[in-house]
């Protein structure tokens, strides 16, 4: 099983390896680009962690719903003073769209499989839709159940 686990560790890094790399065409010669950003590095930047959310229990759209608890926490720049200040102004906004976000969900859409996509899903919305001032760069789970 280790074995099996190890594998699937190399391929994941192996397809994010090539996900970050673009082909351009110049005339009729093809070149690859290797981006090198910050998003592409292995090494994860130490974040500051926004932790008075809270825990919070929802209702799936599905007939019969299902009940959501979620706990999470955000990860925003150790050196950005105005994230705290700001998440902290917008938390009432920011615990709104949870509710809009996991009362829109089906039961399906909220599977552990697809635990990355719904962090990524609530990290953009956050930043794109409730955050004018700073920018948040992780969400995790403290909790996430679905019963």
């Amino acid at each position: 099983m280790k074995t099996a686990k190890s594998v699937f560790t190399i391929l994941v890094l192996f397809s994010l390896a090539f996900a970050s790399c673009q082909t351009t065409k110049n005339n009729s010669n093809s070149t690859s680009v290797i981006q090198t950003g910050e998003e592409y590095s292995t090494k994860r930047e130490a974040l500051a962690w926004y932790t008075s959310i809270g825990q919070s229990t929802y209702t799936t759209i599905d007939t019969p719903s299902a009940s959501v608890t979620i706990e999470i926490i955000l990860g925003y720049k150790e050196d950005d003073k105005v994230a705290s200040t700001e998440i902290t102004k917008r938390q009432y906004e920011i615990k709104d769209y949870f509710r809009r976000y996991f009362s829109s969900k089906s039961k399906n859409e909220l599977r552990v499989q697809d635990e990355d996509k719904i962090r990524l899903e609530i990290k953009n919305a956050i930043n794109d839709e409730i955050l004018t001032e700073s920018s948040i760069y992780d969400v995790l789970f403290l909790q996430f159940s679905v019963n």
